[in-house]
């Protein structure tokens, strides 16, 4: 019974190996001969950088091209909002994280969440261990830095559901963080 479980095994990972090495037939690329491209803009939430790596990959390796798309990706920045360049029509999409779509809706903006691409936030709120600040209850009194933009909806409900009100500065002291992390490097927040 032994040498059977072993044969077994040896013969899914084979099989396996030759799934891999074929690929699915989906995956092949398709052939768009002489077919009119629609041209479409992406408005990114930041410059090109690694978290936009996909979505430039995909252009790169001509992918967009494939489906019978001319994809331009606008890089954004500490000025640009994905929702308002689509509301806007300057991009037909838009990349941003799901609480600030959804604080454009709540304006009254009629936008569509057409993926999400995370299972979870990627937030994560850092403080230097020998201040003892180790839940977002203990922010309670203290100067808490965010670069806002749109970054701002999860703390602010955090800090909110522990009492404090980030919006009227009771309980704790918002400060907009520059793109750096001078100010905590020098534990000013």
């Amino acid at each position: 019974m032994k040498h059977g479980k072993q044969w077994f095994g040896g013969l899914a990972v084979v099989a396996a190996a030759a799934v891999c090495a074929v690929g699915p037939a989906s995956a092949a690329p398709r052939q768009h001969h002489a077919q009119k491209l629609t041209k479409i803009t992406l408005q990114s939430k930041w410059v090109a950088q690694a978290q936009f790596a996909g979505y430039y990959a995909a252009a790169a390796k001509g992918y967009y091209r494939q489906m019978g798309l001319d994809v331009t990706i606008k890089p954004g920045g500490p000025d640009i909002i994905p929702e308002t360049a689509v509301a806007g029509g300057q991009a037909q999409f838009g990349i941003d994280w799901l609480p600030s779509l959804m604080s454009t809706r709540d304006k009254g903006v009629d936008l569509v969440n057409i993926a999400q691409v995370f299972t979870r936030s990627g937030l994560t709120l850092i403080s230097w261990k020998d201040t003892g600040i180790n839940s977002v209850a203990k922010m309670k009194g203290k100067t808490v830095a965010n670069w806002l933009g749109g970054n701002e909806y999860e703390v602010f409900a955090a800090l909110a559901k522990f009492g404090m009100d980030p919006v009227k500065q009771k309980g704790v002291t918002i400060f907009q963080q520059p793109f750096d992390m001078n100010f905590f490097m020098k534990r000013q927040v």
